[in-house]
């Protein structure tokens, strides 16, 4: 098996070498003074001590922004303004479905800052971080508000975070648990853990950061979005190309014809493979599903992401996305309230 070609150093020293990048280039991004595998929002310190909610998310590298990255989304794309006026005012009565179309992916470390996460904790490529790591994360954010992590439903993250949570909680701290399963392509009683975690993430991490930010709301009621946000949000993707680990060849084979519809962030199998398709032929073998599984309504409102993988140029975006509309307006009558066509959970190949 060949090595992939790609822009790094040491192969061993990737993620280390990409954080240091992320750091140094923004101001509002820093490390933990005790693992440098934890970033943090660099007004922790004042945030935690105005008692407010700290979330915290984490996974494998390979997935970038999500979590660590340039604090893009959190200044530019979904506003803390834009996530008040369209999401708070209903906090007591939420309808609202996310809908996630995934091409070829990015994760947890671009969502760090005002109105989005407190940390982030990231692990080798496609591995969970370690769970003292995640403790490292908790305890300099502690806060009398309490803390929330994020978890993306595969088993080596649930186990993690749910140890670096039981410690947290014999300590004496009130800490909360959200697993994000939004992956509709598998069935979950395929799965062992359930639907796998996917970029739905991003928007119900975003709308939690705007409540916590606001000091309005408590942990319970964050959660208790954010479980409901998950329950609601469907995800699935589709990709013409296999992805590749740092120093090592590509973990799976895609023929040139054919496409890989429903597969994992990790390379994991999707539900089956298809010749390659025009974008509205690939559109509507998502949107249909997306819609059998999430029973879409008239007169919903949605959230419709578009998640690039990281290999899929902006004009080939900005079709699907044509298409993806005009779906929702021939089969449910409906225009999405809010769309996001961008690079937000990624895989790695050409890193």
């Amino acid at each position: 098996m060949s090595t992939t070609k790609k822009f790094i150093n040491e192969p061993s020293n990737a993620v280390d070498d990409a954080l240091d990048g992320l750091v140094n280039a923004t101001q509002c991004i820093i490390f933990d003074k005790n693992c440098r595998r934890v970033t943090l929002r660099s007004d922790y310190t004042e945030y935690c001590a105005r008692g407010l909610v700290a979330l915290i998310a984490g996974g494998g590298s390979g997935h970038e922004p999500f979590a660590a990255g340039d604090c893009y989304l959190n200044e530019h794309c979904l506003s803390e303004q834009h996530i008040d006026l369209f999401y708070l005012p209903r906090i007591d009565s939420w309808n609202l479905k996310i809908l996630v179309i995934s091409g070829s992916y990015v994760l947890y470390l671009g969502y760090i800052g005002s109105g989005m996460l407190t940390a982030a904790i990231s692990g080798n490529v496609f591995a969970s971080p370690p769970s003292r790591h995640i403790s490292a994360a908790l305890n300099s954010t502690t806060t009398r508000g309490g803390s929330i992590l994020f978890v993306i439903n595969y088993t080596g993250d649930r186990l993690n975070f749910g140890l670096a949570a039981e410690r947290y909680t014999r300590a004496g701290h009130h800490v909360r648990i959200v697993s994000i399963a939004d992956d509709v392509a598998i069935e979950a009683s395929k799965l062992s853990i359930g639907p796998r975690g996917l970029a739905a993430a991003v928007l119900i991490i975003k709308i939690a950061g705007a409540m916590a930010e606001s000091g309005k709301y408590t942990v319970e009621q964050i959660e208790s979005m954010a479980n409901q946000l998950s329950k609601d949000a469907g995800s699935m993707g589709v990709s013409l190309y296999p992805c590749s680990l740092p120093g090592f060849g590509q973990i799976f084979e895609i023929p040139k014809d054919m496409m890989e519809i429903g597969f994992g962030i990790h390379g994991e199998p999707g539900s089956r493979r298809e010749p390659v398709a025009t974008a509205q032929h690939t559109v509507d073998i998502i949107m249909t599903k997306l819609h059998s599984v999430i029973s879409l309504t008239k007169g919903q409102r949605i959230a419709l992401l578009i998640n690039n993988l990281g290999g899929v140029s902006q004009l080939e975006l900005n079709i699907i996305k044509s298409e993806a509309i005009k779906w929702c307006r021939e089969f449910t009558n409906f225009f999405p309230s809010f769309v996001l066509n961008d690079v937000q959970v990624t895989k790695v190949r050409y890193l």
